[in-house]
């Protein structure tokens, strides 16, 4: 549910659990008030420095000043869930925690503490100008503008440690934006995202921050490094209880997104692995949750992901009449159409048909497959990008008339309406040999 701030008020995104799915602001976990001041101080303060040095003692100080400044300022907004009701409604006060277990907004003298799962948005009042700077160059899509003034936030040693928090993720975010565009600024999301890592570990945003921090190495081609991340962040669901702060859709999102680089880089075997271990998760976990579950139709379709594991493990090991077999027959059980799992089926089926067509040199049946995924599925940017990559590949084999100029509007068009995907550096290298 997407709330409008009120005016004058400066907003974060969700959490990392709800940015994966479309990129919400930010999901705030708290935990009991303890001695956040002491905490804030050693997160901040070199590694060298003791809880009594004099590093420390200005640190608590500053953010005594900055919570001060916040209680006679702007109050922040928690926008949280009431479970009964379904409604969201505000809780204004100061954000004193946002971390993996719960987010502590002081009202009126008195914390309070919300669960992570409950909590929708948070607007925070008291922000450094450098903040406000910030969201006014996003709102407009300044990407690059947005992120040097978010980084700027981030290390302004007045705000409170939540708002540098929030900074430091924002400029990371806006700078993988402004790589849609642009991929050299994938470096500079990729320091922020380790900065935040290092600075705000304990952090609500941390699933988020880890979440893009793999999206990044994958972007950037390093698909050995982007495996092990995502695989990371899947562990933190073992034995199917989510950590602090991570839920089971983040988490088997990054199981499918793991098993998708291991095949990439050849680790058949790891993916397939993968692929079953999830299957078994997401039956499971659906099989214990309401059917009006908010998460069941995401579930499901990651379930389904992880069903169509096989088939692509298939192709990866050039077993290409077995994963045409295997794909024509998930079409033939899938309805094609409706959310969730049937949707994600036949349009992974439908792409691992043409891919295994594409293989066994059948490239007009192929492009025609191709060109259903690319039209019909609005569902994933990637399969998408992936689907018109793969119509280029097979036109360039075709060789029809005008074919080279057809194939690059399609290159084309992953560049600069695809610019967020794995594909768009596959069809800029395609683009150059052109």
């Amino acid at each position: 549910m997407h709330l409008r701030a009120p005016e004058n008020l400066v907003t974060s995104r969700p959490p990392v659990s709800r940015l994966v799915a479309a990129m919400p602001p930010f999901r705030l976990p708290s935990s009991p008030p303890t001695v956040l001041i002491l905490a804030s101080a050693l997160l901040i303060a070199p590694a060298s420095a003791g809880p009594g040095s004099t590093e420390s003692a200005h640190a608590a100080g500053n953010e005594s000043d900055a919570r001060r400044t916040a209680q006679e300022g702007r109050a922040d907004q928690v926008y949280v869930l009431r479970k009964r009701t379904g409604a969201v409604v505000p809780v204004n006060g100061v954000v004193v925690r946002n971390e993996l277990d719960g987010v502590v907004i002081e009202v009126k003298g008195k914390e309070r503490r919300y669960d992570a799962e409950v909590v929708r948005r948070i607007v925070f009042g008291s922000v450094p100008p450098a903040f406000r700077e910030a969201t006014f160059h996003r709102d407009r899509s300044e990407h690059e503008n947005a992120a040097r003034k978010f980084r700027l936030a981030a290390g302004d040693a007045s705000a409170r440690q939540v708002v540098q928090a929030s900074a430091r993720l924002e400029a990371a975010v806006s700078f993988l934006q402004a790589a849609a565009e642009d991929p050299v600024f994938l470096d500079e999301a990729g320091a922020d995202l380790d900065r935040f890592l290092s600075d705000h570990q304990n952090d609500l945003g941390t699933p988020h921050a880890r979440t893009l921090r793999a999206r990044v190495a994958r972007l950037a081609g390093k698909q050995a490094d982007a495996a092990e991340h995502y695989r990371g962040i899947y562990r933190e669901a073992s034995g199917g209880t989510p950590a602090p702060g991570y839920s089971l859709v983040v988490c088997a999102s990054a199981g499918i997104e793991a098993a998708a680089c291991f095949l990439e880089t050849g680790n058949t075997a790891q993916a397939r692995e993968l692929y079953l271990e999830l299957d078994r998760l997401l039956n499971d976990a659906l099989g214990t949750i309401e059917e009006d579950d908010p998460d069941r139709n995401r579930m499901e379709a990651l379930r389904g992901d992880a069903r169509l594991g096989e088939g692509f493990c298939l192709l990866a090991g050039n077993n290409a009449t077995g994963a045409r077999s295997f794909f024509q027959a998930l079409l033939g059980a899938s309805s094609g159409s409706g959310a969730g799992g049937g949707a994600t089926v036949a349009h992974g089926a439908r792409l691992g048909l043409a891919e295994a067509l594409e293989a066994a040199g059948e490239y007009r049946q192929a492009q025609m497959e191709f060109a259903l995924v690319s039209s019909i599925d609005h569902t994933n940017r990637d399969r998408s990008a992936r689907a018109l990559i793969g119509l280029s590949r097979c036109g360039l084999q075709l060789a029809d008339a005008n074919s080279r100029t057809t194939v690059r509007r399609w290159l084309e068009a992953v560049t600069s309406r695809y610019g967020d995907t794995p594909g768009a550096a596959v069809a800029r290298t395609m683009l150059e040999s052109l």
